[in-house]
Protein backbone atom coordinates (compact mmCIF):
# COMPACT_ATOMS: atom_id res chain seq x y z
CA UNK A 1 0.00 0.00 0.00
CA UNK A 2 1.19 3.51 -0.80
CA UNK A 3 0.94 6.63 1.06
CA UNK A 4 1.58 9.76 0.06
CA UNK A 5 1.66 13.39 2.76
CA UNK A 6 0.31 15.93 2.22
CA UNK A 7 3.20 18.75 1.84
CA UNK A 8 3.39 22.75 1.22
CA UNK A 9 6.78 21.54 -1.02
CA UNK A 10 6.25 21.03 -5.02
CA UNK A 11 8.11 17.87 -3.80
CA UNK A 12 5.91 15.26 -1.73
CA UNK A 13 7.86 12.38 -0.78
CA UNK A 14 6.35 8.70 -1.21
CA UNK A 15 6.52 6.62 1.85
CA UNK A 16 5.05 3.33 2.55
CA UNK A 17 2.53 2.61 5.53
CA UNK A 18 1.65 -1.03 6.37
CA UNK A 19 -1.69 -2.31 7.42
CA UNK A 20 -0.93 -4.91 10.15
CA UNK A 21 -2.72 -8.18 10.71
CA UNK A 22 -5.10 -6.29 13.69
CA UNK A 23 -2.21 -5.55 16.18
CA UNK A 24 -3.39 -2.87 18.43
CA UNK A 25 -1.35 0.17 17.70
CA UNK A 26 -1.24 3.80 18.01
CA UNK A 27 -0.28 7.13 16.74
CA UNK A 28 0.10 10.13 19.17
CA UNK A 29 -2.60 8.79 21.80
CA UNK A 30 -4.96 7.73 18.85
CA UNK A 31 -5.92 4.08 18.76
CA UNK A 32 -5.56 3.02 14.82
CA UNK A 33 -6.32 -0.87 15.49
CA UNK A 34 -8.61 -1.24 12.54
CA UNK A 35 -11.30 -3.18 14.43
CA UNK A 36 -11.71 -0.03 16.97
CA UNK A 37 -12.91 2.28 14.36
CA UNK A 38 -15.87 3.77 15.29
CA UNK A 39 -18.90 2.62 13.35
CA UNK A 40 -19.31 5.42 10.32
CA UNK A 41 -21.84 8.18 10.68
CA UNK A 42 -23.54 8.21 7.47
CA UNK A 43 -25.55 10.89 5.82
CA UNK A 44 -27.69 11.09 2.98
CA UNK A 45 -26.30 14.41 2.15
CA UNK A 46 -23.36 12.67 1.86
CA UNK A 47 -22.82 12.21 -2.25
CA UNK A 48 -20.59 9.65 -4.02
CA UNK A 49 -20.64 5.55 -4.03
CA UNK A 50 -21.21 3.56 -1.32
CA UNK A 51 -17.26 3.31 -0.33
CA UNK A 52 -16.73 6.96 -1.05
CA UNK A 53 -20.05 7.95 1.87
CA UNK A 54 -18.33 5.22 4.29
CA UNK A 55 -14.90 6.94 4.24
CA UNK A 56 -16.48 9.78 5.25
CA UNK A 57 -18.58 8.87 7.72
CA UNK A 58 -15.82 6.70 9.16
CA UNK A 59 -13.90 10.39 9.50
CA UNK A 60 -16.98 12.01 10.69
CA UNK A 61 -17.77 9.30 13.57
CA UNK A 62 -13.75 9.36 14.82
CA UNK A 63 -13.81 9.83 18.08
CA UNK A 64 -10.29 12.32 17.40
CA UNK A 65 -11.70 14.35 14.56
CA UNK A 66 -11.47 18.04 15.05
CA UNK A 67 -13.43 19.15 12.72
CA UNK A 68 -16.30 21.02 14.31
CA UNK A 69 -18.03 19.89 11.49
CA UNK A 70 -17.57 18.40 8.04
CA UNK A 71 -19.78 19.54 4.98
CA UNK A 72 -19.84 17.09 1.79
CA UNK A 73 -18.96 19.68 -1.24
CA UNK A 74 -19.72 17.87 -5.07
CA UNK A 75 -17.08 19.98 -6.63
CA UNK A 76 -14.70 18.33 -4.31
CA UNK A 77 -15.86 15.27 -4.68
CA UNK A 78 -15.97 15.21 -8.45
CA UNK A 79 -12.39 16.43 -8.03
CA UNK A 80 -11.22 13.53 -5.54
CA UNK A 81 -13.01 11.08 -7.83
CA UNK A 82 -11.36 12.28 -10.92
CA UNK A 83 -7.78 12.00 -9.12
CA UNK A 84 -8.32 8.52 -8.08
CA UNK A 85 -9.28 7.35 -11.62
CA UNK A 86 -6.74 9.37 -13.25
CA UNK A 87 -3.99 7.59 -11.03
CA UNK A 88 -5.37 4.44 -11.92
CA UNK A 89 -5.98 5.28 -15.82
CA UNK A 90 -2.49 6.47 -16.62
CA UNK A 91 -0.69 4.82 -14.24
CA UNK A 92 1.21 6.90 -11.75
CA UNK A 93 0.77 7.70 -7.87
CA UNK A 94 1.59 11.23 -7.31
CA UNK A 95 -0.01 14.66 -6.11
CA UNK A 96 1.22 15.85 -9.18
CA UNK A 97 -0.20 14.12 -12.28
CA UNK A 98 1.99 13.84 -15.59
CA UNK A 99 1.00 16.98 -16.96
CA UNK A 100 2.16 18.97 -14.07
CA UNK A 101 -1.36 20.22 -11.95
CA UNK A 102 -1.33 19.18 -8.46
CA UNK A 103 -4.43 19.61 -6.38
CA UNK A 104 -4.84 23.13 -6.23
CA UNK A 105 -4.90 23.36 -9.44
CA UNK A 106 -7.97 21.20 -10.09
CA UNK A 107 -9.99 22.20 -7.09
CA UNK A 108 -9.65 25.53 -8.25
CA UNK A 109 -10.41 24.54 -11.91
CA UNK A 110 -13.63 22.76 -10.83
CA UNK A 111 -14.98 26.68 -9.55
CA UNK A 112 -14.11 26.19 -5.91
CA UNK A 113 -12.69 29.69 -4.51
CA UNK A 114 -9.36 28.67 -2.52
CA UNK A 115 -7.27 30.88 -0.81
CA UNK A 116 -5.31 33.23 -3.55
CA UNK A 117 -1.67 31.57 -2.35
CA UNK A 118 -2.75 28.32 -2.62
CA UNK A 119 -2.86 28.79 -6.38
CA UNK A 120 0.07 30.61 -7.56
CA UNK A 121 1.80 27.26 -9.01
CA UNK A 122 -0.27 24.34 -10.57
CA UNK A 123 1.56 21.62 -8.44
CA UNK A 124 0.87 23.25 -4.82
CA UNK A 125 -0.83 20.91 -2.65
CA UNK A 126 -2.21 22.21 0.26
CA UNK A 127 -5.60 20.01 0.11
CA UNK A 128 -5.14 16.71 -0.53
CA UNK A 129 -4.30 13.04 0.91
CA UNK A 130 -4.13 10.30 -1.50
CA UNK A 131 -4.12 6.07 -1.17
CA UNK A 132 -3.38 2.97 -2.96
CA UNK A 133 -4.18 -0.05 -2.10
CA UNK A 134 -6.70 -1.12 0.59
CA UNK A 135 -9.81 -2.96 -0.71
CA UNK A 136 -11.84 -1.42 1.94
CA UNK A 137 -13.36 1.96 3.49
CA UNK A 138 -11.84 0.78 6.64
CA UNK A 139 -8.95 -0.08 6.09
CA UNK A 140 -8.36 2.76 4.12
CA UNK A 141 -9.17 4.84 6.93
CA UNK A 142 -6.87 3.06 8.83
CA UNK A 143 -3.92 3.22 6.74
CA UNK A 144 -4.12 7.06 6.60
CA UNK A 145 -4.69 7.62 10.40
CA UNK A 146 -1.32 5.16 10.46
CA UNK A 147 0.37 7.94 8.75
CA UNK A 148 1.08 11.02 11.07
CA UNK A 149 0.88 13.54 7.85
CA UNK A 150 -2.19 12.16 7.01
CA UNK A 151 -3.31 11.81 10.62
CA UNK A 152 -3.32 15.87 10.45
CA UNK A 153 -5.17 16.41 7.46
CA UNK A 154 -8.15 13.62 7.54
CA UNK A 155 -8.55 14.32 11.26
CA UNK A 156 -8.07 17.96 11.36
CA UNK A 157 -5.40 17.72 14.05
CA UNK A 158 -3.93 21.30 13.93
CA UNK A 159 -5.67 24.79 12.94
CA UNK A 160 -4.70 24.61 9.15
CA UNK A 161 -6.68 21.35 8.80
CA UNK A 162 -9.40 21.80 11.32
CA UNK A 163 -10.80 25.23 9.21
CA UNK A 164 -10.94 23.01 5.94
CA UNK A 165 -14.42 21.70 6.61
CA UNK A 166 -15.58 21.01 3.19
CA UNK A 167 -14.80 17.77 1.80
CA UNK A 168 -14.93 15.28 -1.13
CA UNK A 169 -13.61 11.74 -1.43
CA UNK A 170 -12.83 9.99 -4.28
CA UNK A 171 -12.27 6.12 -4.85
CA UNK A 172 -11.44 4.29 -8.06
CA UNK A 173 -11.21 0.42 -8.66
CA UNK A 174 -9.29 -0.89 -11.70
CA UNK A 175 -7.93 -4.09 -11.92
CA UNK A 176 -5.74 -3.73 -14.66
CA UNK A 177 -3.84 -0.88 -12.49
CA UNK A 178 -0.85 -1.38 -10.34
CA UNK A 179 -2.50 -1.18 -7.31
CA UNK A 180 -5.93 -1.83 -7.96
CA UNK A 181 -8.06 1.01 -5.53
CA UNK A 182 -6.91 4.09 -5.40
CA UNK A 183 -8.20 6.99 -3.11
CA UNK A 184 -8.33 10.21 -2.52
CA UNK A 185 -9.19 12.94 0.37
CA UNK A 186 -9.82 16.80 -0.31
CA UNK A 187 -10.42 19.29 2.46
CA UNK A 188 -10.62 23.10 1.86
CA UNK A 189 -11.46 25.84 3.45
CA UNK A 190 -14.62 28.05 3.36
CA UNK A 191 -14.48 30.28 0.03
CA UNK A 192 -13.86 33.05 0.06
CA UNK A 193 -11.65 32.74 3.44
Amino acid sequence: MRVIGITSALVATAFLVSCGGGSRSSIDGIDTTPSRLPAPKLRSSDGGQAMEKRVAGLLRAHPKQRRKKMIFDSRLHRVARAKAKDMAKRRYFSHVDPSGNGPNYYVKRAGYSLPKSWTRSRRLNYVESILSGPKTAKEAVYAFINSRPHQAHILGRDSFYAGNIFYGVGHFYDPQSVYKHYWVFISAPPEGE
